[in-house]
């Protein structure tokens, strides 16, 4: 079983503020790996305390309260995806020592970005059900979308009458809700 997480801060070089943030921190036993979890847009660090549970001193997890959350409700913005990357690196180059860097839903999506500003600086970097991941080939700035390019790269398959219901219905649907898929539903789609 895991021990009660102790509260962290960890002191961040912003060039305008003295910005402090807050995290958790579950100890994990000698040798095994840091984990630095990120949570969601709607959560703060207290998301991650079934995981430490489960993991019972299997790693080390240090979870941030991203700014404007939790124990750093008080940091100043900007809170964009930049920035946040930005505050995990940091902590990562307090911690000291490799890290696995663990993002959820919007922690995902902070956690790719992350991976894209500090390719050298985490040991690993793991998605967990991110959000906004877009291809970015087609975020160029001032540039206009080709949608038709993007529907035949990205859709494919579902492209044709009736391929994106039967994909939904076949991959998704039938194996969850099988005993009740019925004929209607398949004509809605």
């Amino acid at each position: 079983m895991a021990q009660r997480p102790e509260f962290l801060e960890f002191r961040i070089d912003d060039t305008t503020d003295d910005v402090t943030l807050g995290a958790l921190r579950w100890p994990g036993l000698l040798g095994t790996a840091t984990i630095v979890a990120v949570h969601g847009i709607t959560s703060n660090a207290w998301v991650w305390d079934p995981v430490a549970h489960h993991l019972a001193g299997g790693a080390e997890i240090i979870a941030l309260d991203l700014r404007g959350r939790g124990r750093s409700f008080d940091a100043p913005g900007p809170f964009g995806i930049r920035r946040h990357a930005d505050d995990v690196a940091a902590v990562i180059e307090q911690l000291g020592s490799p890290a696995v860097v663990v993002g959820h839903s919007m922690g995902g999506m902070l956690a790719a970005r992350f991976s894209t500003q500090y390719p050298d600086v985490a040991e690993r970097v793991v998605l967990y059900n991110p959000i906004g991941l877009l291809d970015l080939r087609y975020a160029q700035p001032r540039r206009r979308l080709d949608e038709d390019r993007w529907t035949r790269e990205t859709l494919g398959v579902f492209l044709d009458e009736g391929g994106y219901g039967t994909a939904f219905r076949n991959h998704f649907l039938v194996p969850v809700v099988s005993a009740v898929w019925s004929t209607s539903a398949a004509e809605i789609l």
